[in-house]
C-alpha cells in the first residue's frame, strides 16, 4: 500500500469494559450500562449512567476539540440544544470528555423518508445558528476554546485552505498531490475559481457549526434535541452552513435552501462559492485518510458544482448561455428532473466517460438535457468541446452511432461518434457542433440548404422498416388510432373528432400505399439541424433514422418552425396537391405525438399548445 493511500488511524477502539475502567480510574466515576454509540472519525463514544445521570464519554486525542465543545455548551446552550461538557481528563492513551447526553437519537439512525419530514426543523436550525450573537468575540474562521477566531478576515480564512500545514491532522498534506487521490491541477483549478468568486463576497461574521452531519444532530422524531461536535465550528458567513447542507445532499437541498434563505443578499453566488470551498476541504480530507471511494466521489461532486458555478459566473458577466446551447450538439433541451442525486450521478458518469474517451481530464461541463432516460452533457477539454450522451435504457445510442456511420458513407456532413462501452447505461461522445439551430432567423439561403440536405437523405436507400413487418400505411393507421384515443382522453379534442379524423383517413390512406420508402430522420426537429458559421448544415441526434415518408420530416419542421417551411421547400422540391394533403395529415399526427411526449416525458408546459395546433390543422 502506498503512503498516499494508507488509511490514517483516527480514533481508539476500546471495549465497553475498558471504557468503564478508564472512566473510573481517570474521572472517578462509578459507571453502569456502558453502551457503544456512533462516533465520528476522531472519537470513540459510549453512553453510560453515573449517579443517576445519562452521560456520554468520548475517547480520543482531540483535547482542543473537547475544550471547544465545552465552550460551545457554556456559551450557546441558551439558544441551541448543546450538551454541556462536565469533565475533560487526560490519561495515558489520550483524552476523555464526559458530557450530558442529549435526548433523542442521532439522525443517522432514521430513514431518509422520515428525515424528509424533519427538513423544516433542520432548516430552522441553520437560521437559528445565523442569528447567534458573536459580537463579544473576535476573528474569523475556526475559533479556539476561548471563542476567538484565528483569521483577521473571512477572505483570509477562505484563502488559507491552500496553505501547507506543519503539524496537526493536515501536516504535510501537500505531499498528497504526488499520490493518486489528490490531483494538483484539478484542486488548483477549483481553488482559483473559489478565489475569483470570493472577490465579490461580503465580510459577514456569524456562527457556523460547519459539521451538521446526521451523526452530529439528534432528534426525538419531532424536533432537534441536540447539536454536538463543535470541533470544526467557525466565525464567518452563515451561508457557509447552507453550503455544507447543499454539498452533503449532493444538491438535493438546493431548492429548500433557496426558498428559506434567498432573501439573503447575493445568496446564490455565496452558496456556490462556499459549496466549492467545502468540496475542496472534503477532497483533501478523504485523500488524507486514504479513502479511495470518498476521494473519487468528492472529485465528481466538485466537477458538478464547479460547472454550476461557471454557469453563474458567465451569467453575471452577461454571457448568454442560450447562444451556445441552441447551436451545438444536443438533443431536446429537456429538464424534467431536479439537479439532485439521480441526475448528478449520471452527470458524473458522463464526465468520467469523456475522460476515458479523451484520455485526458475534463476542465468543465454543463448539463444540456436531463430526462429520466437520458442525460446530455457538454464537456470542455484541451481538445475542444464535446458532448456526451448517456442513456439508462434502450438502444438509442447504438442506433445513433450506426446512423452516423451510415450517413457518413454517403458524404452527409455529420460528426463521427466516439462510442462508449456496451452495457447499461450506454454512452456516446461527439464533437460539439458550433452554429445556430434552424429557426425563423435563419437566412433563406441556409433554409434552402436544409431542404437540399433532406432531399439528399430521402433519396438514400436503407433504413429500419415499420415495426412488425407492417407497411407504411398500416403503421400510420395504428398511429391514427393511438393519437385519436389520446386526443379524446385529453379533454381538448374538437367536436366529433373521431368522425372527422376517420373521414380524413379514408382520403389519405390510398395516397400512403405507395409511400414509406424514403430514408428519413423521423425526429428531424429544427433544433437538430444546425447551420454552422460557414453556412453549411450539420445534423445532430439521428438515432431515429429509418425508412419512411420524407414528408414526415417536413411535417416536423412545419410543426415547430412553420415560418421556415417555404424556404426549406425551395431547396427540397415543389409539392403536388396530394403531397400537400399528406403533409397536413402528418402535421396533425406529429402535433398529437408532441403533446403526448411533452405531457408524459417533459414538463407538460407545451401540451396544450400542440393540442391547439392539432385542432387547427384538422380539416373542418
Amino acid at each position: 500500500m502506498s503512503p498516499y493511500t494508507r488509511p490514517v488511524t483516527l480514533k481508539p477502539e476500546y471495549t465497553p469494559s475498558e471504557a468503564a475502567a478508564i472512566l473510573q480510574t481517570t474521572c472517578g466515576l462509578t459507571v453502569t450500562d456502558v453502551q457503544p454509540l456512533a462516533g465520528g472519525h476522531f472519537s470513540q463514544a459510549f453512553g453510560f449512567k453515573a449517579d443517576g445521570q445519562r452521560l456520554v464519554a468520548r475517547f480520543g486525542t482531540q483535547d482542543a476539540a473537547y475544550r471547544k465543545d465545552a465552550y460551545a455548551g457554556a456559551t450557546f446552550a441558551r439558544v441551541l440544544p448543546v450538551p454541556r461538557v462536565l469533565q475533560i481528563s487526560a490519561f495515558q492513551g489520550g483524552t476523555v470528555a464526559v458530557s450530558e447526553r442529549a435526548p433523542g437519537r442521532v439522525m443517522s439512525e432514521y430513514s431518509n423518508d422520515f428525515l424528509a419530514q424533519l427538513q423544516p426543523a433542520r432548516l430552522e436550525l441553520l437560521a437559528t445558528l445565523a442569528q447567534v450573537d458573536v459580537s463579544t468575540t473576535t476573528g474569523y474562521g475556526w475559533f479556539d476554546h476561548q471563542g476567538q477566531g484565528g483569521f483577521s478576515s473571512w477572505h483570509a480564512f477562505l484563502a488559507a485552505i491552500m496553505d501547507p500545514c506543519e503539524d496537526g491532522f493536515y501536516a504535510d498534506w501537500h505531499s498528497l498531490f504526488g499520490g493518486p487521490l489528490l490531483d494538483r491541477i484539478f484542486f488548483e483549478q477549483v481553488y482559483a475559481q473559489v478565489m475569483r468568486m470570493a472577490r465579490d463576497l461580503p465580510e459577514v461574521r456569524g456562527l457556523v457549526h460547519n459539521d451538521l452531519s446526521r451523526e452530529n444532530v439528534l432528534t426525538d422524531g419531532t424536533r432537534i434535541t441536540g447539536v454536538i461536535d463543535w470541533a470544526n465550528a467557525l466565525y464567518g458567513d452563515p451561508v457557509y452552513e447552507a453550503a455544507k447542507a447543499n454539498w452533503r445532499s449532493g444538491g438535493e437541498w438546493a431548492g429548500a435552501l433557496q426558498l428559506r434563505f434567498s432573501a439573503w443578499p447575493d445568496y446564490k453566488w455565496r452558496l456556490l462559492t462556499y459549496t466549492l470551498h467545502v468540496g475542496l476541504d472534503d477532497l483533501r480530507f478523504y485523500a488524507r485518510i486514504g479513502e479511495v471511494g470518498g476521494a473519487a466521489r468528492t472529485a465528481d461532486y466538485l466537477r458538478h458544482f464547479s460547472a454550476l458555478a461557471t454557469q453563474l459566473e458567465e451569467e453575471r458577466a452577461s454571457w448568454s448561455r442560450d447562444t451556445v446551447s441552441t447551436g451545438g450538439e444536443r438533443a431536446d433541451a429537456d429538464h424534467d428532473a431536479p439537479l439532485g442525486e439521480p441526475v448528478f450521478i449520471r452527470t458524473a458518469l458522463a464526465v468520467r466517460c469523456a475522460e476515458v474517451a479523451l484520455a485526458a481530464p475534463v476542465s468543465g461541463h454543463a448539463v444540456l438535457v436531463n430526462r429520466s432516460d437520458r442525460t446530455v452533457v457538454r464537456v470542455e477539454s484541451a481538445r475542444g468541446p464535446f458532448v456526451v450522451k448517456l442513456d439508462t435504457v434502450g438502444d438509442g445510442l447504438t442506433r445513433e452511432a450506426e446512423a452516423r456511420e451510415y450517413l457518413r458513407t454517403y458524404g452527409v456532413l455529420i460528426n463521427p461518434p466516439t462510442a462508449g462501452p456496451s452495457g447499461e447505461p450506454a454512452w456516446v461522445m461527439l464533437p460539439w457542433v458550433e452554429g445556430e439551430a434552424l429557426s425563423s432567423s435563419t437566412p433563406v439561403q441556409a433554409q434552402r440548404k436544409v431542404g437540399a440536405l433532406l432531399a439528399r437523405i430521402h433519396a438514400l436507400p436503407g433504413g429500419r422498416p415499420p415495426p412488425q413487418n407492417q407497411t407504411w400505411a398500416e403503421w400510420m393507421l395504428g398511429w391514427v388510432r393511438h393519437a385519436l384515443a389520446y386526443w379524446q382522453a385529453s379533454g381538448a379534442a374538437p367536436e366529433n373528432v373521431g368522425g372527422r379524423l376517420s373521414r380524413w383517413w379514408q382520403g389519405i390512406e390510398p395516397l400512403l400505399r405507395a409511400r414509406g420508402h424514403h430514408l428519413i430522420l423521423f425526429d428531424g426537429k429544427p433544433e437538430h439541424l444546425i447551420v454552422t458559421p460557414a453556412g453549411e448544415v450539420a445534423l445532430i441526434d439521428v438515432e431515429d433514422l429509418r425508412a419512411g415518408d420524407g414528408l414526415m420530416d417536413l411535417a416536423v419542421i412545419a410543426l415547430h418552425e412553420p415560418e421556415v417551411l417555404q424556404g426549406v421547400l425551395e431547396g427540397y422540391a415543389s409539392l403536388s396537391t396530394d403531397e400537400k394533403a399528406v403533409l397536413a395529415f402528418y402535421q396533425v399526427l406529429r402535433a398529437l405525438a408532441a403533446a403526448e411526449w411533452d405531457e408524459s416525458r417533459l414538463t407538460g408546459e407545451r401540451r396544450d399548445h400542440f393540442l391547439q395546433l392539432a385542432s387547427r390543422y384538422l380539416p373542418t
